[in-house]
């Protein structure tokens, strides 16, 4: 999906914690001056052409020896893909008035380039807290929202000064979608045989962390723990597949 206006629009992240979005990232002092009190975030020009957001479905495609055609299978719906340019520019004039309250772009001056490019990284980052990057709110208006993590990013600085110092940079920013388990769970069809409720343990996980994350609640892990067969919840491998049933 893309626009078709090359209308300068807001676009606006916000960081959070957690994979559902309710525990927003804590604004470092000068975004929290510039854009919120409560929540780290950033309110970027973009160029609404700019917005591309991809959804691939697959399927199993592997055509039997001797036939000539097939009928795939469907595996799977991949998570969305969102592309797009973000512009940071210190002199940009906006043409409604400025309002710290609705998290309008800061005026000129209030931050360098290097300041704000600081704070997206620190938007989008790796957080000691949670020791993962951070979790984003993407948001255009009414037209469009999603949860999401950043995939990846480059800048390219698009003017200089008689110094040659950059004073305006864009951003091509790729972002993936991001879902917890247990709405995933709650979506899909449970009963359906052709659905996998199933989970890697990765490193720093256990028993009871992915019973919070599945079914929003710890206290099932015991029982989870005798559907798997373990004998013991303690130092499971990495890569420990374990599956999680829908449990009433």
């Amino acid at each position: 999906m893309a626009t078709s206006s090359n209308q300068i629009s807001k676009f606006e992240i916000t960081a959070y914690e957690d994979v559902d979005c309710t525990k927003a990232v804590s604004p470092t002092s000068q975004s929290s001056k510039a854009f919120d009190s409560s929540k780290l975030k950033y309110i970027f020009p973009f160029i609404s052409s700019t917005l591309n957001l991809e959804n691939t479905h697959t399927y199993n495609s592997q055509q039997p020896i001797g036939f000539s055609g097939v009928d795939p299978k469907f595996k799977s719906i991949k998570p969305k893909n969102l592309k797009l340019d973000l512009i940071i520019d210190p002199g940009i004039e906006p043409d409604y008035s400025y309002s710290m309250n609705e998290g309008m772009p800061i005026k000129e001056g209030f931050m360098t380039l290097t300041d704000r490019l600081e704070l997206f990284e620190k938007l989008v980052g790796y957080n000691s807290s949670t020791h993962r990057p951070n979790y984003l709110v993407l948001s255009w208006g009414s037209n469009f929202s999603m949860k999401a993590t950043l995939s990846s990013y480059s800048i390219a600085y698009d003017r200089f000064n008689a110094k040659g110092e950059p004073t305006k940079a864009t951003i091509k920013a790729n972002f993936q979608e991001v879902i917890s388990s247990k709405k995933m769970l709650s979506e899909q069809d449970r009963q359906s045989p052709d659905v996998s409720h199933s989970f890697e343990i990765e490193e720093g996980e256990n028993l009871i962390q992915l019973c919070e994350r599945v079914y929003g609640d710890s206290k099932f892990y015991l029982q989870i723990a005798k559907i798997n067969g373990l004998t013991s919840i303690r130092n499971l491998p990495v890569g420990t597949r374990l599956y999680f049933p829908p449990l009433k």
